[in-house]
């Protein structure tokens, strides 16, 4: 049998904050990340106006140029909220057995 992993760190990549505490600070000042959505890509076909995108996001921030070229968005994403939980959580990767 696996064993279980558990994280205990936050890593959100919201519309009102990247990382933990940038997202808290996004909560506590009643922020929204709701906006017409309709500039930022095209629509044509679908009914949609408005939407939560994070437009904050910036692979590099979190990846190497290389990895970044190499993932669509939603493995960056993905991998720079892993990064950003395990931070929170203090723990580092090579140091887990």
């Amino acid at each position: 049998m696996g064993r279980r992993v558990v994280v205990t760190g936050l890593g959100p990549i919201t519309p009102i904050g990247i990382g933990a505490t940038e997202f808290w600070a996004g909560l506590h000042s009643g922020r929204s990340g709701i906006r017409r959505v309709d500039d930022l890509v095209n629509l044509e076909g679908i009914n949609v106006k408005i939407g939560a995108p994070v437009t904050a996001f910036d692979p590099l921030d979190h990846l190497d140029a290389k990895k970044a070229r190499r993932l669509d968005r939603a493995a960056q994403l993905a991998l720079a909220a892993t990064s950003l939980a395990l931070t929170d959580a203090e723990l580092v990767p090579a140091t887990c057995n």
